[in-house]
């Protein structure tokens, strides 16, 4: 979604259950992970929706860092629109 200059809507509380951590899990075997036993929430209703639509860069660098694991490099890269160049180069390089 940074690639593509996306947006994206995240909600202020927790909405979602994740009951699929563990040993048998296909992709989340930590169930200590930060992730595997958030509380839910309810939304507040009605739900207030914002004046204006912009990027908020303080959450996209927080949850870049904290839920994909970028690096700062990274970060940088897919932001400045170069991520997908530079994987295409390296891919050609490394041939």
């Amino acid at each position: 979604m940074f690639s593509n200059n996306g947006l994206s809507i995240t909600p202020n509380v927790n909405l979602v259950k994740n009951i699929g951590f563990g040993d048998l899990a296909e992709n989340c075997k930590d169930a200590k992970d930060k992730f595997a036993n958030l509380k839910t929430q309810k939304m507040d209703f009605p739900i207030s929706h914002p004046e204006s639509i912009s990027v908020d860069e303080k959450a996209d660098y927080f949850v870049s860092m904290n839920n994909f694991k970028f690096t700062k490099f990274k970060y940088i890269l897919i932001k400045l629109g170069l991520f997908n160049i530079s994987q295409a180069l390296y891919r050609k390089i490394k041939k």
